[in-house]
C-alpha cells in the first residue's frame, strides 16, 4: 500500500523529492504540494502543481489525512518553520522536516528517521498522538461503554428529566455548540440546570449563581448534569476521556483562548472527553485567569502525548472516586 505524502514548500528541495518518488515505485504517493514560504515559490515542482498556501494546506489535511507531511522550507528560516509547524501541530499529523540547526528548537522530540522516505533523512517533530490501532481500540471502548451506560441509566434519565421539568418550566436537555476533534463544531448535551431564560448564556457559571435552580444545583454538585454527554460519545462527537470541549469563540478578557496560550489549539488533535487529565488533577470548572487556562492546556497536552488505555482507566476511576470543584 502506498504511503500518502504532502510536501510543504514550493522549492528546489521539493522538486528533487517529488522527482524521486513521483512514480510510486518506492511506496510513496505524493498527494499534494503547497507553498508555505513567506515569499512566493515555484508554481509547479517536477510537473506537480502547487495547490495553495498554508491555509489551503491546513484545509486539505483535514480532509485528506495524509500519512506524512514533510516541511521542505530552508532550515535557516527558523521563525517561519516554527510558525508553520505551530499551525500544522493543531491537527493529528505525522510532521517531518529536513534536519538542520532548526532541530535544536524542538528539543527531545526531534528524532532522525531514514525509513519513511527511502534514502532521505527526516527530522520527526510531531506524531499523531494516538496510533490507528489505539484509536480503533479507544473508539470501540467508548461506544460499548457509552451504549451500556445509557441502557443501565435510562431510569435515572427519566427521574432526572421529570425532576427538571416539574421544578422549573423548560426542556430537559441543554444543548450548546462546542469545539471538538480537528476543530469540528458539535452540539454537546447536558441536563438543564439553569432557568430556561438563561440556559443559552455563554457567561461562565459562578458559585451560588442565581441562574441555577435548586434541582440544577444538586445535579451540578454530583456532576449528574454531565451524563447526557454519553449520547455525544455514542454518536462519535466525544470520548469518555479527553480534553474538555470549550465553547466556540471562548475568550479571556476579550482575547481568544488560542491567542493567549501556546499549543491551545493542539488540544483538538484528539476527541474531547467527558472527563480528562486536567479535571482529575484539580483543574475542573470555569477558567477565570490565564494561569488556569495554561495549566489545563499543559495537562491536556500531557494526556495527548502520553495516552494509553490504562491512563484512560485511571482517569475514569479518579473521576468517580475523587470528583471535585463541581458547582
Amino acid at each position: 500500500m502506498l504511503k500518502s505524502v504532502i510536501f510543504a514548500g514550493a522549492n528546489e528541495m521539493t522538486a528533487k523529492l517529488v522527482g524521486r518518488f513521483a512514480d510510486g515505485r518506492l511506496g510513496i504517493q505524493v498527494v499534494g504540494v503547497f507553498d508555505v514560504g513567506e515569499e512566493p515559490g515555484l508554481a509547479a515542482v517536477d510537473g506537480v502543481p502547487v495547490t495553495g498556501g498554508l491555509e489551503e494546506l491546513l484545509a486539505f489535511t483535514r480532509v485528506c489525512n495524509p500519512d506524512l507531511v514533510v516541511l521542505t522550507e530552508p532550515v535557516a528560516d527558523t521563525a517561519r518553520l516554527k510558525q508553520v509547524f505551530r499551525q500544522l501541530r493543531q491537527q493529528p499529523l505525522n510532521i517531518r522536516i529536513v534536519p538542520g540547526d532548526i532541530a535544536l528548537d524542538f528539543g527531545r522530540t526531534a528524532q532522525v528517521s531514514r525509513y519513511e522516505l527511502p534514502g532521505v533523512q527526516l527530522l520527526t517533530v510531531a506524531n499523531r498522538p494516538i496510533s490507528l490501532v489505539g484509536l480503533f481500540v479507544k473508539e470501540i471502548l467508548d461506544r460499548v461503554v457509552a451504549g451500556l451506560a445509557l441502557a443501565v441509566l435510562a431510569p435515572v434519565f427519566l427521574v432526572i428529566g421529570a425532576a427538571i421539568c416539574l421544578s422549573n418550566p423548560g426542556p430537559m436537555f441543554f444543548r450548546q455548540e462546542r469545539v471538538g476533534y480537528n476543530r469540528h463544531v458539535f452540539r454537546i448535551y447536558k441536563f438543564r440546570t439553569m432557568h430556561h431564560e438563561f440556559s443559552g448564556s455563554y457567561t461562565p457559571t459562578l458559585r451560588g449563581d442565581s441562574r441555577v435552580f435548586w434541582v440544577g444545583r444538586i445535579l451540578r454538585k454530583f456532576s449528574l448534569d454531565e451524563l447526557p454527554q454519553l449520547i455525544n460519545v455514542l454518536v462519535g462527537d466525544m470520548s469518555l476521556v479527553g480534553p474538555r470541549p470549550h465553547m466556540v469563540g471562548q475568550k479571556l478578557q476579550d482575547e481568544m483562548f488560542f491567542e493567549e496560550v501556546d499549543d491551545y489549539l493542539a488540544r483538538h488533535r484528539v476527541k474531547p472527553g467527558i472527563t480528562g487529565w486536567a479535571q482529575v488533577n484539580g483543574w475542573r470548572g470555569p477558567a477565570y485567569t490565564l494561569e488556569q487556562i495554561q495549566r489545563r492546556v499543559e495537562h491536556d497536552i500531557y494526556y495527548i502525548e502520553n495516552w494509553s488505555i490504562w491512563l484512560d482507566v485511571v482517569i475514569l476511576i479518579r473521576t468517580v472516586l475523587f470528583g471535585e470543584n463541581a458547582f
